[in-house]
């Protein structure tokens, strides 16, 4: 919280200004009188209940900082880092990523993928959605996979760092902002069997900006479409729409655990599902409605932009 004097803010007394910013908050105390030092405190106090209670932040357009460090390496000399994207190349690295131009997939449900919603802008991999007629759809969309390109088995970390799309224009969430937007990370297996007989590992789902997170193991008894899962729902991070935070997963054939900013949230056994040891391939989307989040509405925010600043992946050690 930072005290600013009533001559640089503000020019009558007894006024008081809060702007959420950059997680800051920011008052003016013009105070006059003997009491002016303790309503000085009484604000301060307020400013920060206010701030901690309230949901919406301020940001510049585009998203700062930095989250991550899971797929980095450990300490104890267990895990290395054995490849990464950090998208600060020219143009998608097409030797690892292919664009979806499908419409009405699991990648971006009700609209259509195009190559123009994807791209890379100050570093950054951008999957933008907008309310925009293509074929059969009134909204179009951005995914990218690396299947048949790029894809780990055995003990492996893969690490997503990225600032997703359902907030409003200025970084504020809530009020019906991102009805309908469904960004995702996850995993398939880079084989020929059908769904799910060699499992499915979401990373990092949310819905309709509502900031849950959702990561989810799918596997099955050998037979197709016999969907069985196992998972956990967590808080995001409450500035999930303006800061980059890191998304993973660590998967072995014993265990998958889901894991955000470094922190482990969910570990699914094999006693709990059946686990494969397949290689995984990865997938990075915003779907446009769905039978999960619904079709978006009239609050809902285009166009909306699911930026990603890096993919790393980590593994043990030989």
């Amino acid at each position: 919280v930072y005290l600013v004097s009533c001559e640089i803010c503000c020019s009558t007394t007894t006024t008081r200004y809060l702007e959420l910013k950059y997680h800051k908050v920011f008052v003016c105390c013009c105070f006059a009188g003997p009491f002016r030092r303790m309503l000085r405190l009484a604000v301060l106090s307020s400013a920060v209940a206010f701030a901690a209670a309230d949901q919406r932040y301020v940001s510049p357009v585009v998203p700062t900082g930095e989250a991550g460090g899971f797929c980095d390496g450990s300490g104890d000399g267990v895990w290395e880092k054995v490849w990464a994207d950090e998208f600060d190349q020219d143009s998608l690295d097409n030797s690892t990523w292919t664009v979806d131009l499908q419409g009405g997939d699991s990648r971006v449900r009700n609209s259509q993928g195009t190559a123009d919603n994807v791209y890379l802008e100050d570093g950054k991999l951008v999957l933008r959605s907008q309310k925009q007629v293509s074929g059969n759809y009134n909204y179009t969309s951005g995914a990218v996979q690396s299947q048949d390109k790029r894809y780990w088995s055995g003990p492996t970390r893969i690490c997503v760092s990225a600032a997703l799309p359902g907030g409003g224009v200025n970084g504020t969430v809530g009020g019906g902002q991102g009805a309908g937007i469904w960004p995702a990370h996850w995993l398939m297996p880079n084989t020929d069997a059908c769904w799910p007989t060699n499992g499915e590992i979401d990373i990092m789902e949310m819905i309709n900006g509502d900031g849950v997170l959702h990561g989810t193991y799918h596997w099955s008894n050998a037979t197709c479409n016999d969907d069985h899962s196992a998972g956990d729902q967590t808080t995001m991070p409450r500035d999930w729409a303006v800061n980059y935070h890191e998304y993973a997963v660590e998967y072995t054939p014993e265990y998958v655990a889901f894991v955000v900013d470094g922190r482990v949230y969910k570990n699914v056994s094999s006693s709990k599902g059946m686990m494969y040891d397949v290689p995984w391939y990865v997938i990075l989307n915003t779907a446009v409605g769905g039978n999960w989040p619904q079709p978006p509405a009239n609050t809902t925010v285009f166009p909306t932009y699911h930026r990603i600043d890096y993919v790393r992946v980590a593994q043990k050690k030989q």
